[in-house]
């Protein structure tokens, strides 16, 4: 009789704890591990409406970090193609405002790793997976199709001057300099 007593406390605290656990929301993780590039980042990716096109691609985000004489610029673009990962080094993918975003260290290998900026180990997709216009039929030329579809929609980009511990600065809002 006690075992079973037992068990049926067991059971019903079981069915108590369960209803108090609070449900597991799948979030989304943090790219940039520098909040104010996290935040500035993800205000953009919410203000940058699709980009039509006549193939019906996705947009995306590009993120990319760059030297540029002596200043660590992070440049943010909307994109239907990936990056060409023959150039600079594509590090991967993964969602930010519900929306892929691709972060790329450029021009010609000037940074390897950005510690405590990019959070490497959540950047999990890979470009094939995201490159839906790898699968478009062989006679389609996305490539410049799209370049001046992008164009014609406008820049759209953002660059910031990223010298921690200084705040960072944007200096750039679709393609005019702010300074």
């Amino acid at each position: 009789m006690r075992l079973l007593r037992f068990l049926i406390v067991l059971f019903l605290g079981g069915f108590v704890l369960l209803g108090c656990t609070p449900n597991e929301k799948k979030r989304e993780v943090p790219l940039f591990l520098y909040n104010e590039l996290q935040d500035s980042i993800l205000e953009y990716v919410k203000s940058i409406p699709p980009i039509e096109n006549s193939l019906n691609l996705p947009t995306f985000t590009q993120v990319i970090f760059d030297l540029i004489d002596g200043d660590t610029l992070v440049i943010a673009r909307p994109a239907l193609d990936p990056y060409p990962s023959f150039r600079d080094s594509v590090i991967g993918a993964n969602y930010l405002g519900g929306r892929i975003c691709e972060v790329i260290y450029g021009v010609y290998g000037s940074f390897k790793h950005l510690p405590g900026i990019v959070n490497e180990r959540e950047l999990i997709i890979a470009q094939k997976d995201y490159d839906v216009s790898a699968n478009l039929p062989p006679d389609v030329n996305n490539g410049e199709q799209l370049y001046f579809e992008i164009l014609q929609k406008g820049t759209m980009d953002r660059v910031w001057v990223l010298n921690r511990p200084n705040p960072l600065k944007l200096i750039v809002i679709d393609g005019k300099a702010l300074e």
